[in-house]
């Protein structure tokens, strides 16, 4: 795997740990590895955004890094489709 690759796994990888923790985390508070630029970039964000990721941003996400499905899949961290993801508060309500 180049290490340019290697960077966007772990990014993913990070994202999709973070979510699975807190589903209402905010933009501005998903802070890391450093990589997390590659996510915003690919989601066209800031980061500066004081609100939680909404689910269609999760399912471009997604949609974006789709040749690393196997690779988390395997490891228990895919969540497609979004209504797998934990519900935020106030939702379904």
């Amino acid at each position: 795997m180049s290490v340019q690759i290697g960077k966007h796994a772990e990014a993913l990888k990070t994202f999709l740990l973070k979510l699975k923790e807190n589903r209402n985390i905010k933009i501005c508070d998903y802070r890391e590895n450093g990589y997390e630029s590659y996510i915003f970039w690919r989601i066209k964000l800031s980061g500066k955004e004081d609100r939680p990721f909404t689910n269609e941003e999760i399912q471009e996400v997604l949609y974006q890094y789709r040749y690393f499905k196997d690779y988390f899949t395997k490891r228990g961290l895919w969540i497609l489709p979004t209504g797998s993801l934990p519900e935020k508060e106030g939702e379904g309500k």
